[in-house]
């Protein structure tokens, strides 16, 4: 089953690189940060979000934002316009569903309907719905594989050779 090879998964990266330490982030500051950071250098996308936040201190103001305004801030990204219009839609998707600007309504939600809600939400695809799950708060077993993730699990042997990032989340 899928548990049981995350479990493995798990068990082999811990062998190799040691115990894994908790940094988990509430869950919609990690989909923010992942829709920015997406296709750029972690460094490069953690430093537009500290920017970004530090003009935008909290979910309302971005939601407010301009788009104009955002992408100015968004120096270095790839796609600075489509994510500057994509954040300010996904906040306002999120509060008029919710009543809030929160994700905490998906801790009592099974894995794979927070997956399927998170996909709903403009321009969220399974690989983002399964990082915000995997890698915030929510700490979900799902497995979420990236450009930072790929090699450990093809050296595991964990797909078979030449699989495309792109199926590998289907058969891990």
């Amino acid at each position: 089953s899928r548990h049981d090879i995350h479990g493995e998964i798990l068990v082999r990266l811990e062998h190799f690189y040691g115990e894994t330490l908790p940094r988990r982030q509430d869950a919609l500051r990690q989909l923010i940060y992942i829709v920015i950071a997406d296709r750029t250098a972690p460094s490069v996308g953690m430093a537009v979000f500290d920017r970004m936040i530090s003009v935008y201190p909290n979910w309302a103001r971005l939601r407010d934002a301009t788009v104009n305004n955002l992408e100015q801030l968004f120096v270095g990204l790839p796609q600075k316009r489509r994510k500057a219009t994509m954040i300010p839609e996904i906040l306002k998707a999120i509060e008029d569903i919710t009543g809030e600007l929160s994700l905490d309504h998906l801790a009592d939600m099974p894995s794979e309907a927070a997956q399927r809600w998170l996909q709903a939400l403009p321009g969220i695809n399974a690989d983002v719905a399964s990082a915000v799950l995997a890698f915030s708060s929510l700490d979900r077993p799902v497995f979420a594989i990236s450009k930072q993730n790929i090699h450990p699990v093809r050296r595991l042997e964990l797909c078979p050779p030449g699989t495309p990032m792109s199926a590998v989340s289907r058969i891990v």
